[in-house]
């Protein structure tokens, strides 16, 4: 089927630009509209991400992700501890009460977590 619509010419740049080669740009507005055929409307406020922000989080999980499925477990992870058989969850709040302290001591977040867990290992197990 053809259709003919009307885009903004700045619009219509943008993909000229990305297009590989003269006269590609309608095959890549055909791919893009085939790629996106299944997304949520815009109400739903979809999340997407471009290439290097997907290899930040792939970096982050030292995995690939495929799906938002993954992202979500990925965040809940990153999101708790796990010691042994023993998981605990932090809210957001404090997650944000421990970037605040990090920040306030000059530390990453991951730097200040591994020195309130070696404080506490030489509290607790007086090694």
């Amino acid at each position: 089927m053809k259709v003919t619509f009307s885009i903004p010419d700045d619009l219509y740049e943008a993909y000229e630009m990305r297009a590989e080669g003269p006269g590609k740009v309608n095959l890549l507005l055909k791919e893009t509209l085939e790629r996106f055929v299944d997304a949520p409307p815009p109400s739903d406020r979809p999340i997407t991400l471009d290439a290097d922000q997907r290899r930040r989080l792939e970096a982050i999980a030292d995995t690939t992700l495929e799906d938002g499925d993954e992202v979500c477990d990925l965040v809940e992870r990153l999101a708790g501890l796990e010691l042994g058989e023993i998981a605990y969850q932090f809210t957001i709040d404090q997650l944000v009460r421990l970037e605040e302290q990090a920040e306030s001591k000059g530390l990453e977040l991951h730097e200040y977590v591994d020195l309130a867990m070696e404080r506490f290992w030489d509290w607790r197990c007086n090694l």
